[in-house]
């Protein structure tokens, strides 16, 4: 807002409420033959005969003490004060116990100061009822035979008003008021502050909410008639008063209604936001959620993939362990067997040795000889028998023997049906029972000591 029109509108709200609390300027004079309020009434339905005040009453002659405001003095009569009201005419307030100082009161109080002085002497003349209902006396004031009421009127600063019954003054209060209108004095002066087309203006201008709303309270008043001089005095403001003040209203409706609609949609924003803000905390939860899971199932697996490595590193080791230790046996078993084999083949070489030595001491005789071995077929069981017989069994039984090829066994344990194990290094055979039996390996299994011997390998002697 322009400070000027701040400035303006500050001043128009004081003025109002002067205006509204005591009534800035007191009721317009009705015209001519109209008259105004009662005492506190409705503006009465009877003319008013215009005539001027009785000079040919004497009246009471009284000495002024001093004046109470614009419309208001006390007297000294028959040796006593009284309260004097000044009969049809009303000013602004300036003492009055419940109101303020009014708009023009206080130079209303000086104008009537300035005519009457303590001491001066008045005559006191009067109407149909001389008292109101405070006991206040209420007469035409004169000082030389001029009208003390009108000349308050006069400078415009008294409103001319009829107290009913009492009418005896209102022509000459009204006839001085309309000069005072014609001159633009006191009251009437258009740039007034404290009128209400000047406040009206500055409300139009600057629609001030304080400033509207004691507009709107002033048309109230109007309205419950509890002020008529105001209905009277601005009867051709009041419609643009209302109009300024409905203008507002409407105004005022539509900027609360776009404020109300504003904040809905403000509130619509801020809900969608928030559903909004909700929903993605949602999705960013279960996209943390899911993250983790997975991360999780990463983990698992990634301890499932390094404890399957472990196990199967351990499942290597063990086998590594395993075949490095059945090696190891089998080497310790082949060496105990070749060693086996070798004492063998140094023990028949022995034999065979003293078996030969025997026989050449006998100088060919084969007295000494060893008796032959005859087997049963299968190798299995034999008997002693002589060289015809044993050569002759052993020649039958190898030419027999439909089988006379060798099978390899497995750990020196030859497969079943072939029992005679043969041993390459030394040329021997051995059948079971015998004494180098299982010292001897498997590599040459035979089903007969005669598949055996027939194959070029001779028996064991133990």
């Amino acid at each position: 807002m322009p400070p000027r029109l701040r400035g303006r509108a500050s001043l128009a709200a004081v003025a109002l409420s002067a205006l509204l609390l005591t009534g800035c300027t007191p009721s317009e004079p009705a015209e001519a033959g109209i008259p105004s309020t009662g005492d506190g009434g409705a503006p009465s339905a009877q003319p008013v005969v215009a005539q001027p005040s009785s000079t040919l009453e004497a009246g009471d002659p009284a000495t002024v003490v001093r004046v109470v405001d614009g419309d208001t003095i006390v007297v000294r009569k028959d040796g006593q004060e009284e309260t004097v009201r000044l009969l049809n005419i009303d000013t602004p307030e300036t003492k009055h116990p419940n109101k303020a100082v009014q708009c023009l009161g206080p130079e209303a109080t000086q104008a009537l100061e300035t005519i009457l002085r303590p001491g001066d002497d008045v005559v006191l003349r009067y109407d149909l009822e001389r008292t109101d209902r405070y006991g206040r006396t209420l007469a035409g004031v004169f000082e030389d035979e001029m009208l003390v009421n009108a000349e308050i009127a006069r400078q415009g600063l008294g409103v001319p008003v009829v107290f009913e019954p009492n009418r005896r003054f209102y022509p000459e209060v009204l006839a001085a008021w309309n000069e005072a209108e014609g001159e633009q004095a006191g009251l009437h002066q258009p740039d007034l502050a404290c009128s209400l087309p000047v406040i009206t203006d500055a409300a139009a201008a600057e629609p001030d909410e304080t400033l509207i709303g004691e507009l709107a309270t002033v048309l109230a008043v109007v309205a419950a008639g509890e002020q008529p001089w105001m209905e009277v005095h601005y009867k051709d403001e009041l419609d643009r008063v209302q109009r300024v003040v409905d203008d507002h209203r409407r105004r005022a409706d539509q900027a609360a209604e776009q404020a109300r609609e504003a904040e809905r949609q403000a509130d619509q924003k801020a809900a969608a936001e928030r559903k909004a803000a909700a929903e993605q905390a949602a999705a960013e939860e279960a996209r943390a959620a899911e993250a983790a899971r997975e991360a999780e199932e990463a983990r698992a697996a990634e301890a499932a993939r390094e404890a399957e490595e472990a196990r199967a590193a351990e499942a290597a080791r063990e086998a590594e362990e395993q075949s490095a230790a059945e090696a190891a046996a089998a080497e310790a078993r082949a060496a105990e067997e070749a060693a086996a084999e070798a004492a063998e083949s140094r023990a028949e070489e022995t034999e065979v040795s003293t078996w030969a030595d025997t026989s050449s001491s006998g100088s060919g005789s084969n007295s000494n000889k060893a008796p032959n071995r005859c087997y049963a077929p299968g190798g299995e069981t034999f008997e002693y028998c002589g060289d015809e017989e044993s050569s002759s069994d052993s020649t039958v039984e190898a030419a027999t023997s439909g089988d006379t090829g060798s099978v390899a066994g497995s750990g020196g344990v030859c497969p079943d049906g072939y029992p005679v194990k043969a041993n390459d290094n030394s040329g021997i055979y051995h059948v079971p029972g015998q004494q180098h039996y299982g010292k001897t390996n498997a590599r040459n299994c035979y089903a007969s000591a005669a598949a055996a011997q027939a194959a070029g390998y001779r028996a064991s002697k133990r």
